[in-house]
């Protein structure tokens, strides 16, 4: 193993225990995969100086090596993470009043129904009172027998259901 074989091998280890820290010491499973696929390590850019291997930003393209890369985007995403736990009292008061709002928009809700029910219960009333009253007022002395009867038993109907209306369960 030549000098850059080393270095590569510090710099993967550096990665593991970095992968380690950052998702709780879980095991990275890949790795003997990774080694088959990538015997060599990442290849040396012919425009190198002697230093190359201490600089990580000389690999091809003029990129950093996958492995920084990875390394700042799980360090961004660990930093956004700390502070959502560091907010997280701000987070729970946002559900709190989510759940508050939530709640109190159940109840206008209801509230509303109830109302309507109130307002639809009032308009057939009147509208039975109305009918009721149609009834009541009816000249019964020009109506044949038939209608005469009709109108007799609704008129007792009327009667029983005002006299009702003052107990209980009616």
């Amino acid at each position: 193993m030549n000098n850059s074989g080393k270095i590569y091998e510090d710099r993967e280890n550096d990665a593991y225990k970095i992968y380690q820290g950052l998702n709780g010491d879980n095991d990275f499973k890949h790795r003997e995969a990774y080694k088959i696929l990538d015997p060599d390590g990442p290849p040396a850019p012919q425009s190198a100086g002697p230093n190359y291997e201490l600089d990580g930003s000389l690999y091809e393209g003029g990129s950093k090596p996958i492995g920084q890369k990875l390394f700042r985007n799980n360090f961004a995403i660990q930093k956004a993470l700390d502070g959502v736990v560091a907010s997280g009292s701000g987070i729970q008061t946002m559900l709190d009043e989510l759940q508050l709002e939530k709640k109190q928009a159940k109840e206008e809700n209801k509230r509303r129904r109830v109302e309507a029910n109130q307002q639809w219960q009032a308009k057939m009333d009147l509208e039975q009172v109305r009918e009721d009253r149609k009834i009541m007022e009816k000249d019964l002395s020009n109506l044949s027998g038939h209608q005469f009867q009709y109108y007799l038993q609704r008129q007792a109907e009327v009667k029983e259901r005002l006299a009702n209306r003052g107990r209980p369960g009616t």
